[in-house]
């Protein structure tokens, strides 16, 4: 019986690292998402290319949703609130590009591009290839 009950925990935490693993790995793609698009929807807002900004706008909306429930599962109460902020951002943006408010634009950029560093300082570790979440 008790074999049984530790082959079943090793089970589980074998499940519990594989699903962080994936959770690591759809982190950074979420990631390099979100540094593509902020990169765009800078030159575009620039640009004034309003209808891009706005489709750009609303697909970075969605990845800061998935980065804010990443960090929830983590219990990081401040990148929460950065992702979250970020994303409601986002949501602004888009709305200010199709109604052609470049003040209210710019803001919002301002939110998206400020809340990267301070997520990075916090929870961003540089390892030999790369980076890893704290």
């Amino acid at each position: 019986m008790k074999k049984n009950i530790a082959v079943a925990a090793v089970a589980l935490l074998g499940l519990f690292a594989v699903s962080f693993a994936q959770d690591e790995q759809q982190f950074q793609t979420w990631m390099k998402d979100n540094a593509a698009t902020t990169g765009k929807l800078r030159k575009q807002v620039e640009a004034k290319a309003n209808s891009e900004v706005a489709t750009d706008a609303k697909h970075l909306e969605g990845v800061y949703k998935e980065i804010a429930a990443f960090f929830e599962k983590r219990g990081a109460a401040d990148a929460v609130k950065i992702a979250s902020d970020s994303q409601k951002a986002s949501a602004e943006l888009a709305a200010a590009a199709t109604a052609g408010d470049a003040d209210k634009m710019a803001a919002s950029m301002k939110v998206i591009t400020g809340g990267c560093a301070g997520c990075h300082m916090a929870h961003r570790e540089k390892v030999e290839g790369g980076f890893k979440v704290k």
